[in-house]
């Protein structure tokens, strides 16, 4: 049996309306337990499949706690249960965090917008209840921060790779004329520039990009303790001082050094998106490649935010 439990809340605007938008199609329950009470939302969708949905606005924060808690102490040993607490509530509460330590329970926080992976996945999943959606919905929780920053870490890698991979050639042939010629024709005009843009898409999020570096930051650091926010926070300023956001308004002393290889490789691909030979050559003068160490060290800090997530995740103190 797969278990959905969606904790939501009523507010103002289209994006709070979960318990709305099912309230009509799934069947309303009272639970109680002594003093406490809940009324909850169930939607079965067949006999190993159930989705349960309770609001922080109908119940209070100690009942819909007790009735997590109730149904995970219930679970059977092939049993699977999933929980989406709204971010600022239930969620942040430590018997809910503790319920994520145990093998057959995956907790993630639901923020309630429309970039958000497991709210569209329980967006899709009221508006169609099917097997596949979901087992789409469970996907979305299940899902673990450090693996979705390996996810965004590769399609940033794929952007810049094929970059790399030219500019390697260029220093070994000697910047030979015909194929410079065939590089720069490849990336001129903005598509040097615009692998840069693409990139911020996947660290700083945009419109249309479902996931970032940044709401696995945030993310992460919702139910982390402040040892392990701190050590999020250092290895996520690298990466911003090795990838800036447009509207950047600098770095740490210490990280200039970082921001410097930034701006080395930015010249290198404006010097491919212009067709400047000389600009590019002299750059990369005695068989250095500033993009490619800038490219490396770029990959190294995502490595290193990824594993001060995981650490976060698995509890890990003092390392």
């Amino acid at each position: 049996m797969k278990l959905v439990i969606i904790v939501t809340t009523i507010g103002p605007g289209e994006a709070y309306r979960l318990w709305e938008s099912a309230r009509n199609s799934w069947q309303l329950q009272t639970w109680q337990h002594g003093e406490l009470e809940c009324e909850f939302l169930e939607k079965c969708v067949d006999n190993d499949r159930k989705a349960i949905m309770v609001s922080e606005r109908i119940c209070s924060q100690e009942a819909i706690e007790a009735f997590i808690e109730q149904h995970a102490n219930q679970l059977q040993i092939t049993d699977e249960l999933f929980i989406a607490a709204h971010y600022h509530g239930v969620f942040q509460r430590r018997s809910i965090q503790q319920l994520a330590q145990r093998p057959q329970i995956y907790v993630k926080s639901l923020r309630h917008q429309r970039n958000d992976q497991p709210y569209e996945a329980i967006r899709a999943f009221i508006d169609t209840p099917t097997q596949q959606t979901f087992d789409d919905m469970c996907r979305e929780i299940k899902k673990k921060l450090n693996e979705r920053l390996s996810i965004l870490k590769h399609r940033i890698a794929h952007l810049f790779l094929p970059i790399d991979i030219d500019l390697q050639g260029l220093m070994e042939t000697g910047f030979r004329e015909d194929y410079w010629e065939e590089v720069a024709e490849a990336w001129k005009g903005g598509k040097a520039l615009g692998t840069l843009t693409e990139a911020r898409k996947l660290v700083y999020g945009s419109q249309g990009v479902k996931d970032s570096v940044q709401k696995v930051v945030e993310d992460a650091k919702s139910s982390a303790c402040e040892e392990h926010k701190n050590k999020i926070d250092c290895a996520w300023k690298k990466v911003q001082a090795l990838l800036p956001n447009a509207n950047d308004q600098g770095v740490a002393e210490e990280l200039q050094s970082l921001r410097r290889k930034y701006e080395e490789a930015k010249q290198i691909l404006q010097g491919l998106g212009n067709g400047d030979k000389n600009a590019v050559e002299q750059k990369c003068r005695n068989r250095t490649n500033p993009f490619h160490q800038w490219f490396v060290q770029l990959i190294e800090a995502l490595d290193e935010l990824r594993d001060a997530i995981e650490r976060a995740q698995g509890g890990e103190s003092g390392r």
